[in-house]
């Protein structure tokens, strides 16, 4: 069976698309790296705006390999639910301070 790179390089543009939106919010900062000698992405998103010497509270953090037909996180050794991380980057978008109560499930 041969590896759809189309869809591959689909799934990467989203990826990117929704966390350039969630950047876009203020209340989250994104990383997207990628790295084309490994076809690895490196996503991490902390709360707040990112400062350099301050104490980061990471919300998620990965290291997909791309590079076979079901993606990896390399940190936890566990197959990359896209779903699941497309509906967390979703309601961290959502994420509104003036209504805490409603997002009491958002990690700190």
């Amino acid at each position: 069976m041969q590896h759809n790179k189309t869809n591959d390089l689909r799934l990467i543009y989203q990826l990117l698309e929704k966390l350039y939106t969630l950047n876009s919010r203020g209340y989250f900062t994104a990383w997207f790296d990628w790295s084309g000698h490994t076809n690895g992405i490196y996503i991490k998103i902390i709360k707040g705006k990112w400062e350099k010497g301050k104490k980061e509270k990471i919300i998620y953090e990965a290291l997909v390999c791309t590079r076979f037909d079901k993606w990896k996180n390399g940190l936890s050794d566990e197959r990359f639910d896209i779903s699941g991380f497309f509906t967390l980057v979703q309601s961290l978008i959502e994420y509104n301070p003036s209504t805490k109560a409603k997002y009491k499930k958002i990690p700190a």
